[in-house]
């Protein structure tokens, strides 16, 4: 009988989560690592920022020192609030002026509550590194994760960011 209960909640625990990368990628601490906006296609405003947020709290807890965020003047208004945000040429333009190495990018799919009695989180997001010389892209993952009805969207976010990053490993030169 526990054999049955275990597969049966491995089960479940799969079906919650999907991921999809490249293979992982090293990169020293010291290359300078930019995050650029993340292009938000989820119907929650301001959802690409906090993924954003996100993966800069993962980067620096794992010792990545030489980061920094892109920030582009903020518009301001409804219609700022729910325009999607891409890594446009002067962006791309100022990571290369600025003596980058590396750029994360990505997407958010979805980052909302389902409906429903329940209304389990619901998270989808495509994260991107490119090296800024060359404009290759050195890793790329995508995942989906959707938690339970007592999880928080800000959890289940933290969880799958953080899961996609595991494929980003940081060399330990020190």
């Amino acid at each position: 009988m526990k054999t049955v209960w275990a597969a049966l909640i491995s089960l479940l625990l799969v079906s919650c989560s999907s991921v999809t990368s490249t293979p992982a990628v090293s990169i020293s601490p010291t290359q300078r690592l930019v995050i650029l906006p993340l292009t938000n296609l989820s119907t929650t405003p301001l959802a690409g920022e906090q993924v954003a947020t996100i993966a800069e709290s993962t980067l620096r807890s794992r010792g990545f020192d030489e980061l920094a965020t892109y920030a582009p003047a903020q518009a301001t208004g409804l219609a700022a609030l729910l325009a999607t945000s891409s890594s446009d040429q002067s962006a791309k333009a100022w990571v290369r002026d600025s003596g980058f190495d590396l750029a994360l990018s990505g997407t958010v799919h979805e980052w909302q509550y389902k409906g429903g009695p329940d209304r389990e989180p619901s998270v989808a997001v495509s994260l991107r590194l490119t090296d800024v010389k060359s404009n290759r892209v050195i890793w790329q993952a995508t995942s989906a994760k959707a938690g339970w009805g007592f999880s928080s969207l800000s959890t289940v976010g933290q969880k799958l960011v953080k899961n996609l990053l595991t494929k980003v490993r940081i060399q330990n030169n020190r």
